[in-house]
């Protein structure tokens, strides 16, 4: 594909400063990139997704298969992402479902045609599973579909109720990587956040996973929450770096859509978030504290301690593997716009 730089302005390319980092680019208004393509007509999914499917491919071609367990028990205030608030029942008839789906898209010709290199739980938050959903899911996993020696496959959640038979149980599975969402070990920007457990909890929960060396335990950051200033993101690296876990993420807080942050701010009841620029700073700070710890950067926004962290599904799927979506809410058909 060509592209006509003739055609593109300051939002694509940035504006001429001295300070790139801070201010070659306006706020940044979407957690994902993206904006050029549209949703298939729901009349047109079935029809184009046998088609798609019908099609076998190069077993040597990258894959990456992302499940969707669309459920929490709280709402971030930050969080775009939120569909529906947890119940037993409500997750264990999701949860009988998304083993029949598992079943009839492992049967496609499509599916078996090709290795899958890394496997992501996401959400919501999968952990609001039970322990034996969770080994039940990574069993089924592994049965159904065709995978690498050395695939990668992701539990994302909460260390909150993260207990030792939930670990156990999806070690069993087969998982061997986890990604908890810790965004702040603060306990004021957790609370304002209204993120669960306050640091010393979520700490000692995290450290405890680490020092088992089972797996590689990863965790996100979020950077330019309300009352996080760059002496508390300072020491959210530093928290970060005593629990021994293996590998971080660094978001930028972007709030939009439905998130009900801003209308806390509005009403006096939270501190804004940072501004562009200060997140910037906060990002350079990021940057820099790796960088004098050794700790290795694998992606702009991801470093590794140790050579078993490899975040795989996130480098992969974010380039040019095929990805395929199972649960509501996993993906949609897109077609890219002219």
């Amino acid at each position: 594909m060509k592209i006509d730089l003739s055609q593109l302005n300051e939002s694509h390319l940035g504006i001429n400063t001295p300070d790139p980092l801070r201010f070659a680019f306006g706020k940044k208004t979407s957690p994902h990139a993206g904006g050029m393509a549209v949703p298939v007509q729901s009349e047109r999914y079935e029809g184009l997704f046998n088609e798609l499917t019908a099609k076998t491919t190069s077993r040597n071609k990258k894959r990456c298969l992302y499940i969707h367990i669309p459920f929490c028990r709280v709402r971030c205030t930050f969080c775009n992402f939120f569909q529906n608030a947890s119940s037993r029942r409500l997750v264990d008839d999701y949860f009988e479902a998304l083993m029949k789906e598992i079943e009839l898209k492992a049967k496609l010709e499509w599916t078996q045609s090709g290795l899958f290199h890394a496997v992501y739980i996401g959400g919501g938050t999968p952990t609001d599973l039970s322990p034996e959903q969770v080994r039940k899911l990574g069993k089924a996993i592994h049965a159904s579909f065709p995978l690498a020696t050395d695939c990668e496959i992701t539990l994302e959640g909460r260390t909150n109720r993260f207990s030792e038979e939930m670990f156990d149980n999806a070690l069993e599975g087969g998982f061997n990587r986890f990604s908890f969402g810790v965004q702040s070990f603060d306990t004021k920007v957790r609370r304002s956040a209204k993120r669960l457990d306050d640091r010393e909890v979520v700490m000692e929960r995290v450290s405890q996973l680490a020092s088992r060396d089972e797996a590689p335990i990863v965790i996100d950051l979020l950077y330019g929450l309300p009352y996080q200033t760059l002496e508390v993101f300072e020491q959210d690296l530093k928290d970060f770096m005593e629990t021994g876990a293996h590998g971080v993420d660094l978001y930028q807080l972007v709030v939009g859509g439905s998130a009900p942050m801003m209308d806390l701010v509005q009403k006096g009841r939270s501190e804004s978030p940072a501004s562009s620029a200060e997140k910037a700073a906060m990002y350079e700070l990021g940057v820099d504290f790796m960088s004098k710890h050794f700790v290795k950067q694998l992606s702009v926004n991801h470093w590794a301690r140790d050579n078993r962290e490899r975040s795989q599904y996130n480098s992969v799927a974010k380039t040019f593997a095929e990805v395929l979506p199972l649960g509501a809410g996993a993906g949609a058909i897109l077609v890219v716009m002219e």
